[in-house]
């Protein structure tokens, strides 16, 4: 799975495994914004770390993906993408960005989405 949420000692920890640069893709928002309502709906989740891994945290937006998209495509994408932004920013709990790499583009919008 791309993204994970594993739960311990009621810390969740929403964890993008997409190699080499965890891009965000169609998948990658979709996975988020699901897993980022969980963590809202969740009683035993008490706070929540985002995490992409020790070199790189998000590059943004997969831009190989973009390319076989048209203006309409692309419009409803960004919409999805700012949608995913916005479920993980209205967690009603305390959201951490562990930052230990780079943050790109969208990569830091989502960093930028926690508390």
């Amino acid at each position: 799975m791309t993204v994970t949420l594993e739960v311990r000692d009621g810390v969740g920890t929403i964890q993008l495994d997409r190699p080499p640069m965890n891009a965000l893709d169609v998948a990658v928002q979709d996975r988020l914004r699901e897993l980022a309502e969980e963590a809202t709906r969740r009683e035993d989740v008490r706070a929540v770390i985002l995490y992409g891994g020790e070199k790189v945290f998000a590059a943004g937006a997969d831009i190989k993906e973009m390319q076989a998209m048209d203006h309409t495509a692309m419009v409803l994408r960004s919409k999805g993408l700012q949608d995913a932004f916005t479920t993980v920013a209205r967690i009603p709990k305390p959201v951490v960005a562990a930052v230990t790499g780079y943050a790109l583009g969208g990569g830091c919008e989502l960093a930028l989405c926690a508390d």
